[in-house]
């Protein structure tokens, strides 16, 4: 019963913090997330787990280049929809697919970098009347362009151009 009350919870918070959509794309993004881990982590234990704990069984361990060959079908086959799910997504997933992008941490294989790098300038504008302006109005409790001039002309913002604010 604990456990069933601590979902309700989550999904009234994710509702409450995060937005009424929160949970509908938390869900669309683990619908390509959980199985993409399933595969990697899958082959990750028959390869470097297994050979570790049972060289005599499973062989030596792999050589990194025979790693990266072992590996590279499932970056091809999950590269376009994980890249097509971030874009559906907007907003935090861009900002994950520019770190991807950008290998941030050194750590990502060249082939995500490079399936990841619409991220860094291909980012559709936001119609700034009616996304950013409201959101900003209802901060500051005044129309926009009392203390704004370029929110006058209501041209586009281009999201892989706007610094961040936060």
């Amino acid at each position: 019963m604990a456990g069933a009350g601590g979902a309700a919870y989550g999904c009234h918070w994710a509702r409450r913090e995060l937005g009424d959509d929160a949970l509908e794309r938390i869900g669309s993004f683990y619908s390509v997330a959980l199985p993409l881990i399933a595969e990697y982590k899958t082959l990750e234990f028959w390869s470097e787990v297994l050979p570790a704990k049972l060289p005599g069984v499973f062989g030596p361990p792999l050589s990194q280049g025979e790693m990266d060959a072992l590996f590279a079908p499932l970056h091809a086959k999950w590269q376009s929809p994980v890249r097509d799910k971030f874009m559906e997504l907007g907003g935090f997933y861009y900002k994950s697919g520019q770190r991807i992008a950008g290998n941030m941490g050194g750590f990502v294989p060249e082939s995500w970098q490079k399936a990841m790098a619409p991220f860094l300038d291909q980012i559709p504008p936001r119609p700034f009347a009616s996304v950013i302006a409201p959101t900003i109005e209802a901060e500051l409790g005044r129309p926009i362009s009392e203390v704004w001039a370029p929110a006058r002309s209501g041209a586009p913002s281009p999201g892989a151009e706007a610094p961040p604010v936060h």
